[in-house]
């Protein structure tokens, strides 16, 4: 603070009340000279606490608005994260019961699905049981109705004989009347065992031999024996057909050559002359000649070739009639056609050859070794019945 001398200014902290008295007491200055006094400073320490609480307030009021701020901020953040939290969990709620539905729909699948194949066994073990239900009945009648050897036996033996020549007959003769005749034979035996035992497995073992019979039937049968007779037929009337004239000059030059025989009486010079102007007025036309071109011409043969051909012929027809006989369809179908090739080459394009190479034509039309179809399952299946029925019941002795 200055000194009292000095003039100092008003102290804005002080009361305006104390400035007007302070300046009421001053004695003016003409007046009387200036003393020294001695002024008391105002209350410092209630301005410090005044401030102090200043501060204090401001503070507690930043520090409030702080925490308002950071409490705003927060409810804010809890607010979002429960958003987030209840979006997540419809989220999970909707992928879970998608789920659930999916494994729901799985498990129903399943479960139908396991229902019917159940039922499918259950139909199938029915069935079987109803087969072997009736196979325990035909056993156990024959079981109480046969001894060791009945007239069944035998006539299932029968039956298996007839089928096994009836196969041999197949293979080896490949001849589909006579094993038809042995297949209807044991049918007939096995239909008299049904009728006596009714055996299921007997109708099943007739039920597959009937179907051998008709794949049998089917069959288109083949007349060997015709076939051969007509080739043979045919190899007779080769002969007769007319060949085509041989055209060798050596024929040619002897009729030239030739002179007539010598008379008893003597030529004059005018006979000799008209001798030999006819002799070559006559072989004009056997070096000159006149075709038609519009007409196929022929080949020109001569007589040996016409000869091997007509051998030839003969040769094809008969080896077609062993091919017949052995049933090689392919050589018989290449000797058919080679001969009708050598009919159409070296013989005279005539009624009787046309009629010859039509007949030829249509025995190539004829399949001499048609497929035969398998008879072994109904004999397979008789010997296993035959064998099981034997295991059941033992054969005597000497017996089957």
């Amino acid at each position: 603070m200055a000194d009292n001398n000095d003039k100092s200014p008003i102290d804005p902290a002080l009361p305006s009340e104390s400035s007007a008295e302070s300046l009421k007491l001053r004695p003016p200055a003409a007046a009387e000279p200036a003393k020294p006094t001695t002024t008391t400073p105002p209350n410092s320490s209630g301005i410090g606490w005044l401030l102090v609480l200043i501060v204090l307030m401001a503070a507690l009021g930043g520090a409030g608005y702080w925490f308002w701020q950071q409490w705003q901020s927060r409810e804010a953040a809890i607010d979002r994260q429960l958003q987030n939290n209840q979006s997540e969990l419809g989220e999970l709620r909707s992928q879970l019961q998608e789920e659930f539905d999916a494994q729901v729909d799985a498990l129903v699948r399943s479960a139908n699905e396991r229902e019917q194949a159940l039922q499918q066994q259950l139909r199938q073990l029915q069935q079987t049981q109803n087969e072997l239900q009736q196979q325990l009945q035909g056993q156990q009648q024959r079981l109480n109705s046969l001894s060791t050897t009945s007239r069944e036996d035998w006539l299932l033996a029968e039956a298996e004989y007839l089928l096994n020549v009836a196969n041999q007959r197949v293979l080896m003769e490949r001849s589909p009347e006579n094993a038809l005749a042995l297949l209807r034979a044991a049918d007939d035996r096995l239909l008299q065992v049904s009728q006596g035992s009714g055996d299921a497995t007997v109708f099943a073992i007739r039920k597959t031999l009937n179907e051998e019979i008709a794949a049998l039937e089917s069959v288109e049968p083949v007349d060997k024996e015709g076939i051969y007779l007509r080739l043979y037929a045919l190899a007779e009337t080769v002969e007769t057909l007319p060949r085509l004239a041989p055209t060798g000059f050596e024929t040619e030059v002897e009729q030239i050559n030739e002179e007539p025989a010598a008379d008893s009486e003597p030529e004059n010079w005018a006979g000799k002359l008209w001798r030999e102007i006819k002799n070559i007025a006559g072989s004009l036309d056997r070096y000159v000649r006149i075709d038609d071109v519009t007409t196929p011409t022929k080949p020109l043969v001569d007589t040996y070739s016409a000869q091997l051909a007509a051998l030839n012929v003969r040769l094809l027809l008969e080896q077609a009639q062993l091919a017949v006989l052995q049933e090689e369809p392919r050589v018989y179908l290449h000797s058919l056609e080679q001969a009708q090739k050598l009919l159409q080459q070296y013989y005279v394009d005539s009624e009787a050859n046309r009629r010859l190479q039509n007949a030829l034509q249509e025995l190539t039309h004829i399949n001499v070794a048609p497929s035969l179809p398998e008879i072994t399952e109904s004999k397979t299946q008789l010997r296993n019945y035959l064998r099981q029925l034997h295991r059941v019941r033992p054969a005597a002795e000497g017996q089957l």
